[in-house]
């Protein structure tokens, strides 16, 4: 997918209940990312519904219960791990993307 292309759908409402975003240059990663940050989530809804999370400072239980919560007064919660790639359980994640809550949005960044 293009970033043209997720912009598109992101604009559109389109979510998938997990993105995974890779690829060598950080720029297009970070500006990416600022594609969910602005279409996701409006910013009155942010405060309880935004988590942004490093890989090296959580593990993949505590991404699994942030995914598990409801969003509080919006329609969908928007979860962002950056650096993904120093989760040292990362793998463990797997689970979850089999039976993801609809209401969640979780976004790896993997650089």
């Amino acid at each position: 997918m293009t970033i043209d292309q997720l912009e598109s759908d992101l604009k559109a409402r389109k979510f998938k209940p997990i993105y995974l975003l890779h690829g060598d240059e950080p720029f297009f990663l970070d500006q990416a990312e600022e594609l969910f940050d602005q279409y996701v989530l409006q910013d009155h809804e942010k405060s309880f519904n935004l988590t942004l999370a490093y890989g090296k400072d959580v593990d993949a239980r505590q991404i699994k219960d942030s995914c598990s919560r409801f969003p509080m007064m919006a329609e969908y919660q928007l979860i962002i791990v950056r650096e993904a790639q120093d989760m040292k359980d990362l793998a463990e994640l797997a689970p979850y993307a089999t039976n993801p809550v609809p209401s969640t949005i979780l976004v790896l960044v993997h650089k």
